[in-house]
């Protein structure tokens, strides 16, 4: 029976089970809202109509709901926990643990209790904390960040960007950067050391006695400015040093390079001055000065009284004295030497360097040269004349009887030979050797270089060219020439590229299908020919696109086993790697069984 049959009921026990529309007559339901009643006329908290439902009381969902559309509730609502975004949730006001996959707040939320967010927290405004904050993973602020107290920071912190600390700062322990730091005002160290073990201390100037300075580098390439400096050891300046007040130096002063004095310079003791000392002005020394290096005067020296030099005197210009000059020892001039007058020596006078003779030189005794002797006008020796160094002779020097020469014989003009040269030794010619007449070589002639041979060139025996040979003009051939045939094995070849700097013929034996590939280093012109001997009549040959046959038409070998066939070839072009690129042929078979 179904349960909206009332067969067999009363109506008194039924209609109050019954629910029906609060309306006069038999009303249907519509699109207007309409309480629904008791059979005995109760009123319900149910409102129908064919569009909406409305709930006038309290409304309880044992289980879940479902709303497909927008759901409004214009009073509170309580629920244990809240899912999903709740973008549209608006006068929220929770009690108790919000569990939510993503909350935007558009105005003010007020927390009063402990925030726990798992996930990354994005503040697009302010955020203003007056109790603590703790935040147990990274937290990332885009914006200014103003920290009205004390910031503690337990583990590490990074700065990406610049940091300006506008009050003191103060580092408990070691301070580590990798970069840059730049202080605008003064620094203080309150400790002991100041260590930089592997860079450099750059400062535009440096004060204190630097008593604890240690591993000062020796050189010192920019400027230095200090009130005073002490150097215990040795200081070396390579650069220029300007000292704008006084320079007191109690000890030795040692200047390896050039001091200029521009002003006056007194000194009470002793000056040692082991290089050279420029004087631009008047030097007055009224004791006596000991030079114990170098003294080099661009100027004119005057000395009122004797002048005794008790090692070398080098004059580097002309030597003038006007009163009678007496040398104990031996004379040694490097340069020239200009005697006006009468020069007489009474002992051996050894020259080292050139001498230079304007008149006529009378020598009653042997004259010894052990140098370079130039004489520019005629020399005459009646005697014998040994000569064991070099002699130049920048005119015409003429031999008519035997010259023997014992050592080396440098001529710098032309030499003609009236007779018959005969050199014992080698001969080396490091210009170009020009034989007018026959030149013969009883021996080997090594050419390392060039060979030009404007005449005819005739060898009478036989000559071996390791080298290339290039013939600008036409070769003739009395006789005849041969080139050999170079036996080439292509057994498990199948691309054949043969070596045509090796030879212009080449012999081989075909046994399978290869192909004929590039050769390499060729030469435009080089012409030659291949034998093929056919090896069982299985062996076939293709050819690379180079090769260029009569008709286009690509010939094939003889198959019969031993039968020879002969590709004859010419190279007519070359590609930038020599290889052959172009390469005309013709292909004979059949020449008979090899």
């Amino acid at each position: 029976m179904s349960d909206f049959d009332l067969t067999g009921k009363r109506i008194s026990d039924t209609y109050k089970s019954l629910l029906k529309l609060a309306v006069s007559g038999n009303g249907a339901v519509s699109t207007s809202l309409t309480q629904v009643e008791g059979g005995d006329g109760t009123n319900t908290a149910l409102f129908v109509a064919s569009n909406a439902i409305r709930v006038g009381g309290a409304f309880a969902v044992s289980s879940s709901v479902c709303v497909g559309g927008s759901l409004k509730v214009t009073g509170d609502v309580c629920a244990s926990s809240y899912f999903g975004s709740g973008r549209h949730l608006t006068s929220i006001v929770a009690t108790g643990d919000t569990s939510v996959s993503s909350l935007v707040v558009a105005n003010n939320a007020t927390i009063g209790g402990a925030l726990s967010v798992g996930g990354a927290v994005n503040l697009l405004s302010t955020a203003t904390v007056s109790g603590a904050a703790g935040f147990l993973g990274s937290v990332r602020v885009s914006g200014n960040t103003s920290v009205g107290g004390a910031l503690a920071v337990a583990g590490n912190t990074s700065v990406g960007g610049t940091l300006i600390t506008t009050g003191a700062a103060t580092f408990d322990d070691d301070v580590s950067v990798s970069g840059n730091v730049n202080i605008g005002g003064t620094v203080t160290i309150a400790g002991t050391n100041v260590q930089a073990a592997n860079a450099r201390v750059c400062a535009s100037a440096f004060y204190g006695d630097g008593a604890n300075l240690t591993n000062v580098p020796a050189n010192i390439t920019g400027d230095i400015s200090v009130s005073s400096l002490f150097v215990g050891g040795t200081a070396t300046v390579s650069g220029n040093a300007t000292f704008k007040t006084n320079v007191s130096v109690s000890g030795n002063l040692v200047v390896g390079g050039t001091t200029t004095i521009v002003g006056a310079a007194s000194i009470g003791g002793a000056v040692s001055i082991g290089g050279a000392v420029n004087l631009l002005s008047t030097a007055t020394v009224s004791g006596a000065a000991g030079f114990l290096g170098t003294v080099r005067v661009s100027g004119n020296t005057t000395v009122g009284g004797t002048l005794d030099v008790a090692g070398n005197t080098s004059v580097g210009g002309t030597f003038m004295s006007t009163g009678a000059a007496t040398f104990d020892d031996d004379v040694s001039v490097s340069g020239n030497i200009n005697i006006g007058g009468t020069a007489t020596i009474a002992g051996a006078a050894s020259i080292g360097g050139a001498v230079s003779i304007g008149g006529a030189v009378n020598l009653l005794s042997t004259a010894t040269v052990s140098g370079a002797a130039g004489f520019l006008g005629t020399v005459r020796v009646s005697g014998a004349t040994s000569l064991e160094g070099a002699v130049v002779m920048d005119s015409t020097a003429t031999v008519s009887g035997a010259a023997g020469f014992l050592g080396t014989v440098r001529v710098s003009g032309n030499t003609t030979v009236g007779g018959t040269l005969d050199v014992a030794g080698n001969t080396s010619i490091g210009g170009t050797f020009l034989a007018t007449g026959a030149a013969t070589f009883d021996d080997d002639a090594s050419v390392s270089g060039n060979l030009h041979v404007g005449g005819t060139a005739t060898i009478g025996g036989a000559a071996q060219i390791t080298g290339n040979v290039s013939l600008a003009g036409q070769l003739f051939l009395a006789k005849s020439a041969a080139a050999a045939i170079s036996a080439t094995a292509i057994n498990g070849i199948t691309s054949v590229s043969l070596n045509f700097s090796n030879a212009q013929n080449f012999l081989t034996t075909v046994t399978a299908a290869h192909t004929l590939a590039r050769p390499t280093n060729a030469t435009k012109g080089q012409t030659g020919s291949i034998f093929f001997i056919q090896s069982g009549g299985s062996g076939t040959l293709a050819y690379n696109t180079c090769w260029k046959f009569i008709g286009a038409s690509v010939p094939t070998l003889a198959v019969s086993s031993g039968a020879v066939s002969r590709l004859d070839y010419i190279v007519v072009s070359v590609s930038s790697d020599n290889t052959a690129e172009n390469l005309h042929a013709i292909l004979t078979n059949e020449y008979g069984n090899s």
